[in-house]
Parts: C-alpha cells; structure tokens; sequence
C-alpha cells in the first residue's frame, strides 16, 4: 500500500512547492523499518534515559531493568537509586 504524501515528501520540489504556497500539511519523515526478522535485542546500542522520583523509584526499576537490558538497551540512569536494580541485569549481559 502506497502513502502518496510520504512519496511527496521525499519530493524535494514538492517540499518546495508546499512550503511557498504555505499549506497547513506537515510533511511526514519517513521511519526507520526493519526489513527482516525482528532482532532479538531490539535496543542493542541505544541509550534509554530512565528517572523516577525517590519514592517511584524502587516501585518498577527492576522491571525495567531486566527487560531494557534484556533487549540490549544501556541505560542512563537519573538517580542513584535506580543503580542498584540495574546493577545485576547489567551485568548479565556484560554492560
């Protein structure tokens, strides 16, 4: 199924086109898409931020930290507390 849209988009003289004659359409970007198979860790080499205020903290940290490193994520954590849930997940996957 075609987007005739994102097709215009990829248009440079369309984009130009639109742009002059002021038209309230915002031009879509195209997304980035797996072709094949979906990888086991979706998440390898992407950094993930994670905070949560002091009391939250604890309440979903080891969650989140078993399936973010689980699917290949380093995360970047916000508050000291949080360490604590990712230091053994972390570690299993050499991170």
């Amino acid at each position: 199924m075609t987007d005739t849209i994102l097709e215009l988009s990829q248009n440079p003289f369309a984009r130009s086109l639109i742009a002059r004659a002021k038209l309230p359409i915002p031009m879509p970007e195209r997304l980035e898409r797996l072709t094949g198979p979906m990888p086991e860790r979706p998440l390898e080499d992407k950094r993930v931020l994670i905070g949560a205020p002091g009391a939250h903290a604890s309440s979903v940290s080891a969650v989140l930290a078993r399936v973010l490193t689980k699917a290949g994520a380093t995360p970047l954590l916000t508050s000291e507390v949080l360490r604590d849930a990712f230091a053994g997940p972390s570690e299993a996957y050499g991170a």
